[in-house]
């Protein structure tokens, strides 16, 4: 499962053709599959790269103002609760019904 991860960190970054975006990309497409492999449900993994994709574009929409660094916090924020609460809860399963612990 490792190197199926890391493999799939590294397409997920070659896949952006962009040196400044590739780096960080495989670092966020090893988490990705790590979830994705975690919860096994690509829902998660989905969400996740949305959450990244709405964040990198309302930054670059108002660089350097107090409405950024707000957002991103708050976005972080939420991010990190909902990928907590999916894998503690175990509410994504491979059968998409909701269980808990």
């Amino acid at each position: 499962k490792k190197a199926a991860i890391i493999t799939s960190g590294l397409l997920f970054g070659i896949i952006h053709m962009n040196i400044f975006q590739s780096i960080p990309a495989v670092f966020i497409g090893i988490l990705f599959a790590y979830f994705f492999v975690k919860t096994d449900n690509i829902f998660l993994p989905i969400a996740m790269h949305m959450m990244f994709n709405i964040l990198g574009s309302i930054v670059q929409m108002f660089p350097g103002s107090f409405l950024t660094i707000v957002f991103t916090t708050s976005t972080l924020m939420i991010a990190i609760c909902f990928v907590d609460f999916c894998t503690n809860k175990k509410i994504l399963s491979a059968n998409n019904k909701m269980i808990s612990k």
